[in-house]
């Protein structure tokens, strides 16, 4: 019985804490799209080291052009080349550019509730 009760807690926590941090890293995201500029891109994508895809954008911001800028490694995974998107600019640092896709933070969050419904669930179940 008590080694039911510690599974059932530490599928609890490991749920609550994938939870946490889907919402931390979705509250990050609706922070930059609130307080960024957004800015028109044109994407390129190409290939980096050990032969890896890597997104690359084009903006101009500020009366400035950026140039084969890189952008994070998931990117190149769900964007497609020549595909012109908005990217979010922090005016402090405008040569590092943003994307959001909610894709991470989805996965996360549901993978947080599937553990959480399954730490809850899975005792019931041996119960009856």
């Amino acid at each position: 019985m008590n080694k039911a009760i510690g599974r059932k807690k530490l599928f609890i926590a490991v749920g609550t804490f994938f939870v946490v941090i889907a919402l931390a890293i979705l509250g990050l995201d609706v922070y930059r799209m609130a307080s960024f500029d957004h800015v028109s891109s044109k994407l390129t994508l190409t290939r980096g080291p050990h032969n890896r895809k890597q997104a690359r954008v084009n903006y101009e911001y500020d009366d400035q052009l950026y140039m084969n800028i890189k952008l994070s490694g998931y990117n190149a995974i769900t964007m497609k080349d020549g595909k012109e998107f908005t990217v979010l600019i922090n005016p402090k640092n405008p040569g590092r550019p943003y994307t959001t896709s909610f894709i991470i933070e989805g996965l996360v969050l549901a993978c947080g509730v599937l553990v959480i419904v399954a730490g809850i669930k899975g005792e019931e179940g041996k119960k009856s």
